[in-house]
C-alpha cells in the first residue's frame, strides 16, 4: 500500500469516527428530550396530587408553598430543556458543490470533516445546557416533592 493510499485511508477512517460521533450526538439529544419529558409530566402528576392533598387536609403552608414552587421550576427547567434549538449539519449539500466540485477526493474529504468536528464543538455545547437544565429539573422535582411530603406529615 502506498503513501498516498494509506493517507486516504486514514482520512476515510477519521470521518468516519466523527461521523459516528456526531450521530452519537443526536441520540443524546433524543434522550435529553425524552428525559425532559418525562420530568415535565411526572411533575404535572405531582402538582395534581398535592391540590388534591390540599383541598383535603391542613398541609403546613410554608413547606406546602416551597414544595409547589419547586415543582413549577422543575416543570420550566423541563419546558427549557425541551425547547428546540439548531443543530448544525456542515456542509451544506449547495456549499459542497460550488465550493468543491473540481478539488480532489482528500482534498473535500478533509474539508468536510473539519466542518463536521465544528459542528460537533457547536452541537456539544447545546447538549451539556441542556443536561445541566434536565438535571437542575430533576432535583428540583426531588426537592419539591420532599417538601411536599413534609408538608402533609
Amino acid at each position: 500500500m502506498s503513501n498516498v493510499e494509506k493517507d486516504l485511508a486514514t482520512v476515510e477512517k477519521i470521518f468516519e469516527i466523527v461521523e459516528s460521533r456526531l450521530r452519537s450526538l443526536s441520540e443524546t439529544n433524543d434522550s435529553h428530550n425524552g428525559r425532559a419529558a418525562t420530568i415535565f409530566g411526572f411533575g404535572g402528576i405531582i402538582l395534581s396530587i398535592a391540590f388534591s392533598i390540599y383541598a383535603m387536609g391542613k398541609p403546613v403552608m410554608w413547606l406546602f408553598i416551597l414544595g409547589i414552587f419547586f415543582i413549577f421550576i422543575s416543570l420550566l427547567m423541563s419546558i427549557f430543556a425541551m425547547k428546540t434549538r439548531e443543530f448544525w449539519e456542515d456542509p451544506h449539500p449547495r456549499s459542497l458543490r460550488d465550493r468543491y466540485i473540481r478539488k480532489g477526493y482528500k482534498e473535500v474529504l478533509e474539508q468536510v470533516i473539519a466542518n463536521r468536528i465544528e459542528c460537533y464543538e457547536h452541537n456539544l455545547g447545546i447538549l451539556e445546557k441542556k443536561a445541566r437544565m434536565v438535571n437542575y429539573g430533576f432535583y428540583c422535582v426531588f426537592i419539591g416533592l420532599c417538601f411536599l411530603a413534609f408538608s402533609v406529615l
